[in-house]
């Protein structure tokens, strides 16, 4: 089909696909898919976590699967490729909508990661560079290692945006934020239970210490 037919018909080429990203966006198979793709990010940094664990206790340990450094690169394609898709199908309103602030803290997250791969990719591009006996040594100063340890940890707050999306998780997160309150006031209940519950036997012990004080100090030597 032509641009003319497509004109004919009262829509346009552009018009198509823009529906069609929003049917896929929109759709909730896709939020599905995202909020696994999250949580399988977060169990590979755990992995990765694992690995760097071990080898600041052993530097001479197995270094890192390759694989895992692709399926992290793969993961940050994937969630950027989502955020690119929902700016481009809502434009400046991501920004404004409704949930924006969750929009805006994709955004700082996944851009986050993309900073994170790109230093990892020209950290081992400067590496590869190195003579053999210079590889060896650490690839980076500490202070690049630290960034990426911060960085990694604020990848993994993105977790909580798998709250957003299953509507299951978020409706029991609704109902135990509205129960709170009454849990708080059950627990003070219990509280002043127990402190009139222990002034109680605390002034019977006392009564019963005016007849018989040696019984009263030898009951209570233990506390």
């Amino acid at each position: 089909v032509d641009e003319e037919e497509w004109t004919r018909c009262g829509a346009s080429p552009i018009n198509a696909v823009r529906g069609k990203i929003r049917a896929l966006v929109e759709s909730d198979i896709f939020d599905y898919i995202v909020a696994a793709a999250i949580l399988l990010n977060a169990v590979l940094m755990g992995v990765q976590a694992q690995f760097a664990a071990v080898a600041a206790r052993d530097p001479e340990s197995v270094a890192e699967p390759v694989f895992l450094r692709v399926t992290s690169t793969a993961f940050c394609g994937f969630f950027t490729a989502e955020i690119t898709l929902r700016i481009c199908l809502y434009g400046y309103a991501f920004f404004t909508m409704e949930g924006w602030r969750w929009n805006v803290f994709d955004c700082v997250v996944v851009g986050l990661q993309l900073i994170e791969e790109i230093a990892v990719f020209q950290a081992m591009e400067e590496n590869s560079f190195l003579k053999p006996q210079e590889q060896t040594a650490k690839p980076a100063s500490l202070s690049f290692m630290r960034i990426l340890r911060v960085l990694r940890l604020v990848r993994i707050i993105r977790v909580v945006r798998v709250l957003r999306l299953v509507r299951e998780l978020r409706t029991m997160v609704h109902s135990i934020g509205s129960t709170l309150v009454s849990l708080f006031w059950t627990i003070l209940l219990l509280l002043l239970l127990i402190y009139v519950t222990g002034i109680c036997f605390t002034q019977m012990v006392a009564d019963s210490g005016m007849d018989e004080p040696e019984g009263v100090a030898e009951g209570t030597k233990a506390f």
